[in-house]
Protein backbone atom coordinates (compact mmCIF):
# COMPACT_ATOMS: atom_id res chain seq x y z
CA UNK A 1 0.00 0.00 0.00
CA UNK A 2 2.80 2.36 -0.88
CA UNK A 3 1.60 3.06 -4.40
CA UNK A 4 3.80 0.48 -6.11
CA UNK A 5 0.75 -1.45 -7.37
CA UNK A 6 -1.48 0.23 -9.90
CA UNK A 7 -5.27 0.06 -9.70
CA UNK A 8 -5.35 -2.89 -12.11
CA UNK A 9 -2.43 -4.86 -10.64
CA UNK A 10 -3.18 -8.58 -10.53
CA UNK A 11 -2.31 -8.87 -6.81
CA UNK A 12 -4.16 -5.79 -5.57
CA UNK A 13 -7.33 -7.71 -4.73
CA UNK A 14 -5.37 -10.14 -2.53
CA UNK A 15 -3.66 -7.24 -0.74
CA UNK A 16 -7.03 -5.59 -0.09
CA UNK A 17 -8.38 -8.93 1.17
CA UNK A 18 -5.50 -9.22 3.65
CA UNK A 19 -5.91 -5.67 4.92
CA UNK A 20 -9.71 -5.94 5.24
CA UNK A 21 -9.66 -9.29 7.05
CA UNK A 22 -10.42 -8.87 10.78
CA UNK A 23 -8.63 -12.18 11.40
CA UNK A 24 -5.48 -10.70 9.82
CA UNK A 25 -4.78 -6.93 9.85
CA UNK A 26 -8.06 -5.00 10.13
CA UNK A 27 -9.20 -3.87 13.58
CA UNK A 28 -11.93 -1.41 14.58
CA UNK A 29 -9.14 0.94 15.69
CA UNK A 30 -6.83 0.85 12.68
CA UNK A 31 -4.62 -1.57 10.80
CA UNK A 32 -2.54 -3.87 13.00
CA UNK A 33 1.23 -3.86 12.52
CA UNK A 34 1.24 -7.68 12.44
CA UNK A 35 -1.40 -10.22 11.47
CA UNK A 36 -3.59 -11.53 14.26
CA UNK A 37 -2.84 -15.00 12.87
CA UNK A 38 0.92 -14.60 13.12
CA UNK A 39 2.52 -16.78 15.82
CA UNK A 40 4.37 -13.74 17.17
CA UNK A 41 1.31 -11.48 17.39
CA UNK A 42 1.25 -9.75 20.80
CA UNK A 43 4.23 -11.71 22.11
CA UNK A 44 7.33 -10.71 24.06
CA UNK A 45 7.85 -6.96 24.18
CA UNK A 46 4.98 -6.50 21.68
CA UNK A 47 6.31 -3.22 20.31
CA UNK A 48 5.88 -4.00 16.60
CA UNK A 49 3.84 -7.17 17.00
CA UNK A 50 0.32 -5.92 16.54
CA UNK A 51 -0.23 -2.36 17.80
CA UNK A 52 -1.80 0.28 15.56
CA UNK A 53 0.81 2.78 14.38
CA UNK A 54 -0.11 5.99 12.56
CA UNK A 55 2.72 5.94 9.97
CA UNK A 56 1.64 2.54 8.65
CA UNK A 57 -2.04 3.49 8.75
CA UNK A 58 -1.39 6.81 7.05
CA UNK A 59 0.33 5.08 4.12
CA UNK A 60 -2.58 2.67 3.78
CA UNK A 61 -5.37 5.25 4.05
CA UNK A 62 -3.54 7.53 1.60
CA UNK A 63 -3.21 4.74 -0.96
CA UNK A 64 -6.81 3.63 -0.46
CA UNK A 65 -7.88 7.19 -1.25
CA UNK A 66 -5.77 7.16 -4.41
CA UNK A 67 -7.32 3.84 -5.49
CA UNK A 68 -10.81 5.12 -4.64
CA UNK A 69 -10.28 8.11 -6.92
CA UNK A 70 -8.87 6.09 -9.85
CA UNK A 71 -10.85 3.96 -12.24
CA UNK A 72 -10.17 0.26 -11.80
CA UNK A 73 -11.69 -3.04 -10.70
CA UNK A 74 -11.16 -2.28 -6.99
CA UNK A 75 -12.23 1.37 -6.97
CA UNK A 76 -15.51 0.88 -5.08
CA UNK A 77 -13.99 -1.48 -2.53
CA UNK A 78 -11.07 0.89 -1.96
CA UNK A 79 -13.53 3.74 -1.35
CA UNK A 80 -15.43 1.66 1.21
CA UNK A 81 -12.24 0.62 2.98
CA UNK A 82 -10.87 4.16 2.88
CA UNK A 83 -14.02 5.59 4.45
CA UNK A 84 -14.07 2.97 7.22
CA UNK A 85 -10.34 3.17 7.98
CA UNK A 86 -10.33 6.97 8.01
CA UNK A 87 -13.24 6.99 10.44
CA UNK A 88 -11.66 4.27 12.63
CA UNK A 89 -8.39 6.19 12.92
CA UNK A 90 -9.99 9.53 13.70
CA UNK A 91 -12.30 7.97 16.27
CA UNK A 92 -9.48 5.99 17.91
CA UNK A 93 -7.23 8.99 18.39
CA UNK A 94 -10.05 11.38 19.25
CA UNK A 95 -11.53 9.02 21.85
CA UNK A 96 -8.14 8.39 23.41
CA UNK A 97 -7.47 12.15 23.49
CA UNK A 98 -10.83 12.76 25.16
CA UNK A 99 -10.13 10.07 27.76
CA UNK A 100 -6.48 10.83 28.55
CA UNK A 101 -5.62 14.24 27.06
CA UNK A 102 -2.74 12.68 25.12
CA UNK A 103 -1.78 11.63 21.62
CA UNK A 104 0.02 8.31 22.02
CA UNK A 105 2.88 6.60 20.20
CA UNK A 106 0.70 3.60 19.30
CA UNK A 107 -2.78 2.24 19.97
CA UNK A 108 -3.97 -1.13 21.20
CA UNK A 109 -5.63 -2.99 18.30
CA UNK A 110 -8.08 -4.75 20.65
CA UNK A 111 -9.24 -1.79 22.76
CA UNK A 112 -8.13 1.36 20.90
CA UNK A 113 -6.43 2.64 24.06
CA UNK A 114 -3.29 4.70 23.62
CA UNK A 115 -0.10 3.03 24.79
CA UNK A 116 3.65 3.43 25.14
CA UNK A 117 4.80 7.06 24.95
CA UNK A 118 2.22 9.75 25.72
CA UNK A 119 2.50 13.35 24.48
CA UNK A 120 3.54 11.73 21.23
CA UNK A 121 2.72 14.37 18.67
CA UNK A 122 5.39 13.08 16.29
CA UNK A 123 3.95 10.67 13.75
CA UNK A 124 0.60 10.48 15.53
CA UNK A 125 0.09 14.05 14.31
CA UNK A 126 -0.43 12.47 10.87
CA UNK A 127 -4.04 12.21 12.01
CA UNK A 128 -4.36 15.89 11.06
CA UNK A 129 -3.57 14.96 7.45
CA UNK A 130 -6.10 12.10 7.65
CA UNK A 131 -8.77 14.49 8.93
CA UNK A 132 -8.00 16.84 6.03
CA UNK A 133 -8.57 14.06 3.47
CA UNK A 134 -11.88 14.14 1.61
CA UNK A 135 -14.98 12.49 3.04
CA UNK A 136 -16.15 9.94 0.49
CA UNK A 137 -18.98 8.58 2.63
CA UNK A 138 -21.59 11.01 1.34
CA UNK A 139 -22.95 11.38 4.88
CA UNK A 140 -23.77 14.72 6.42
CA UNK A 141 -23.23 15.65 10.05
CA UNK A 142 -20.87 14.04 12.51
CA UNK A 143 -18.18 15.72 14.51
CA UNK A 144 -16.42 18.79 13.17
CA UNK A 145 -13.13 16.95 12.76
CA UNK A 146 -14.74 14.72 10.14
Amino acid sequence: MTGLMGPKHEHLGAVLDLIADEEELWSPFGIRSLSLKDEFYGTDENYWRGPVWMPLNYLIVKELLSLAQTSGPHQKRAATMYTALRSNLVNTIYNSWEETGFAWEQYNPETGKGQRTQHFTGWTSLIVKVIAMPDLSGKKGGRDEL
